[in-house]
């Protein structure tokens, strides 16, 4: 993958895993584009993609989605996701090229109601509230 040039790294390019359950999706994509003689990684008949941007909005029209999602939301699911699944801070953030793994919190993460239920019934019941009742509870 090309660096963005405000990249914390000083390589021209840097590597980025891949689930291993693609990769045998990946490979027949690959293995079907060679057998066509196509020479581009992202193409569209052959062709090489020369615009992103264009070629995204074609995918979701064609789809039908008419929601406003950009390639880059996909950078955010991957952050928010690989943390809800108990992904590593330092590591999201090594894949992702960032040198402040804060930057994560800061921008990517989303939480959802799961996470903020869970947080909530975290609370311990230091007043003992839960043992109250109808007859026993004060002001009624």
């Amino acid at each position: 993958m090309p660096s963005a040039k405000k990249n914390i790294s000083s390589a021209d390019a840097r590597d980025i895993p891949i689930s291993n359950f693609l990769l045998p999706i990946i490979r027949k994509w690959w293995e079907h584009d060679t057998s066509r003689n196509i020479k581009y990684v992202i193409n569209w008949g052959g062709k090489p993609v020369k615009s992103i941007g264009k070629s995204w909005r074609r995918c979701l029209a064609l789809a039908e989605i008419r929601r406003p999602i950009r390639p880059y939301d996909l950078r955010h699911a991957y952050a928010t996701y690989a943390l809800l699944a108990g992904a590593k801070l330092k590591i999201v953030a090594d894949i992702m090229d960032h040198a402040d793994p804060s930057m994560i919190l800061k921008t990517y993460q989303y939480t959802d109601e799961r996470e903020r239920r869970e947080a909530i019934e975290a609370m311990p019941d230091h007043l003992q509230l839960t043992r109250l009742t109808g007859d026993n509870f004060p002001g009624i």
